[in-house]
């Protein structure tokens, strides 16, 4: 049976969690700014996960859905990749910031599976695009190492997902 559980704006940036109970989005907050939050499928109202007066985006489960990573503007104007634990449908505690200064064209993408421990996130510039791999720690989500390149060329890689088995990566790509 098919069932509309929740009716985002375009490019909300869904993400299911992994256990399949909450939706995982970013949208129009305060005024203009975009903030993030968690529709827990059944329920009749989306539960906010932050509230700032910047610009909160790109969402994804980490941890078995314990940790919500997302990108902020919300220090001195620069993108950093922030972190808050999330347990029985509430945000526990403040954003932490786990990697500053980022980039402006960056989008974490995090999967359950094999692959709970490395996050993949793409890198976008005018019409060119790679994505990297990094390790992180699944509970605090901190940042382990340097970021690995994966992709490397003239198009736009985006959308990565690990393999269940973590053997394989897919992705979209794009080509001028």
């Amino acid at each position: 049976e098919r069932k509309t559980v929740i009716k985002p704006y375009k490019g909300a940036h869904l993400t299911l969690s992994p256990d399949g109970k909450y939706v995982l989005y970013h949208a129009p907050g305060y005024g203009k700014q975009r903030d993030i939050f968690v529709f827990q499928i059944g329920s009749d109202e989306p539960i906010r996960i932050t509230s700032h007066n910047g610009d909160d985006w790109a969402p994804c489960w980490l941890a078995e859905g314990k940790q919500i990573l997302f990108m902020s503007n919300r220090e001195l104007g620069r993108s950093d990749l922030l972190s808050i634990a999330f347990q029985n449908g509430k945000p526990m505690g403040e954003p932490q910031i786990i990697v500053s200064d980022i980039g402006d064209n960056v989008s974490p993408y995090h999967r359950s599976g094999a692959s709970s421990g490395r996050l993949l996130f793409s890198e976008r510039g005018n019409l060119q695009g790679d994505i990297f791999s990094t390790n992180i720690d699944p509970v605090s989500g901190s940042v382990l190492g340097e970021p690995n390149q994966l992709t490397s060329g003239e198009s736009q890689a985006s959308w990565p997902v690990w393999s269940r088995n973590g053997k394989y990566l897919a992705y979209y790509e794009t080509k001028e």
